[in-house]
């Protein structure tokens, strides 16, 4: 089951797209949540803080100070409690409940700056994996960057020491890296399909197969441009290609639209997948060129027009038929009661009238398409066999005979 939310009909929404970020870290800390003085362990998710002793006798905690010099953001950081001497060597220590690639924090002295500072980093197994020297300066504003978003270890344990135990100090710890954005895919409908109302679903893939999971949603707008439509928004993931979204089409316009799935991951990094269908709510395009109303025909008759449905996309045949007064429609060619490929300004049919009586006729084309919209145009015209003349006849005596032959016989050869 998916959870989120699917419009009915057009959605009055229009969402804005988010553009993908090149890497981002999940959380940030920047220790404003907490009074000054507060003692911190396990407040924040994700991670553990620690002040393991040195000399002292009691337990050292880490806690919310307000240091001289400001910070990198707001007023507060994170630093180890007074009691202890002050000269004593204990340190920072953050445990981290997933291991990381990637984490950034900026680093200072409480009291005065100018302090040497030993960052070391370990791995699940205990094993040192990073160790660097800092001297940071004035102010929590020295960015230390343990690891990176390539690195290959995994870091579960990050330690902070100063070579005199004089208060060292945290802000902005970032971690849970996520390098890469989730993955938008839809399988379905593909580019170019007809869609028919009432309803179409949608399948693919929503998914942040190496981070956590955001939302997704699913918008569409007229492929000439304009606002986004929202359709709807889910925030559970579809990891393996299956159902996305139920898209109900009654209300949209008939005609090319594109279909976006956007997904976004917990970090803020996204991805979209756009198809572009042709929704189809009725038949395009029958047009009769030739004949017109009331047209006097004979002999064999090209009927000439247009029968298309979305582009070719949605059209399913076409018949071309007539009638009598007062009977029914027959294919006037019983041949090929049905024809199907589009027509443009082209042959749509051909009539042989020589063996119809001459008098009034109905012709009618009809096209249908994939969803069972029809749309039909009927013109009236009359059959005379006479209109065609006999063009044997040469001497208008009412027959073709000897005589008609011998007039070619004797105007044989070349014409002057």
């Amino acid at each position: 089951m998916r959870y989120g939310f699917v419009l009915s009909g057009v959605g009055a929404m229009a969402a804005s797209w988010v553009a993908p970020l090149a890497w981002a870290q999940c959380t940030t800390i920047d220790f404003e949540d907490y009074a000054v003085g507060t003692e911190i362990t396990t407040q924040y998710e994700g991670v553990v803080f620690s002040a393991p002793p040195g000399s002292c006798g009691w337990p050292i905690y880490p806690i919310i100070v307000d240091p001289v010099g400001d910070t990198s953001s707001g007023t507060k950081a994170l630093g180890i409690m007074v009691g202890c001497p002050d000269f004593s060597p204990d340190w920072l220590r953050m445990v981290f409940d997933v291991p990381q690639r990637y984490v950034t924090f900026t680093l200072g002295e409480e009291w005065s700056p100018g302090i040497t500072f030993f960052v070391r980093a370990y791995n699940a197994g205990g094993a040192l994996i990073y160790a660097k020297t800092h001297i940071p300066g004035e102010g929590i504003f020295h960015l230390v960057e343990v690891g990176g978003p390539e690195w290959p270890m995994m870091i579960t344990r990050v330690e902070i020491e100063s070579e005199v135990g004089l208060f060292e100090t945290i802000d902005d710890l970032s971690f849970n890296h996520d390098p890469t954005p989730p993955t938008a895919q839809i399988d379905s409908p593909e580019w170019s399909d007809c869609l028919c109302a009432p309803s179409v679903t949608v399948n693919g893939i929503a998914c942040d197969f190496d981070g956590e999971y955001g939302k997704d949603t699913l918008e569409y707008r007229p492929r000439t441009g304009g606002e986004w439509t929202l359709i709807g928004s889910y925030t559970t993931p579809v990891c393996e290609s299956g159902y996305l979204y139920t898209w109900d089409l009654d209300d949209v316009p008939h005609g090319w639209h594109n279909l976006r799935l956007t997904v976004e991951n917990a970090c803020g990094l996204s991805s979209s997948d756009i198809v572009s269908v042709y929704v189809d709510q009725t038949f395009d395009t029958v047009k009769i060129d030739f004949p017109q109303d009331a047209e006097i025909l004979c002999g064999e008759v090209d009927i000439l027009g247009t029968v298309n449905d979305g582009c070719g996309k949605c059209f399913d045949y076409y018949t071309v038929t007539y009638k009598p007064s007062g009977s029914d429609w027959m294919p006037v060619d019983p041949s090929q009661p049905e024809y199907d490929k589009i027509v443009i300004n082209g042959r749509l049919a051909v009539w042989d009238t020589t063996k119809l009586p001459d008098g009034k006729y109905g012709l009618r084309v009809q096209g249908w398409d994939d969803c069972g919209n029809t749309e039909y145009k009927t013109v009236t015209v009359f059959v005379q066999a006479s209109a065609c003349g006999c063009l044997g006849d040469l001497d208008d005596s009412g027959e073709v005979d000897v005589l008609d032959l011998l007039t070619v016989l004797s105007h044989w050869g070349p014409c002057p």
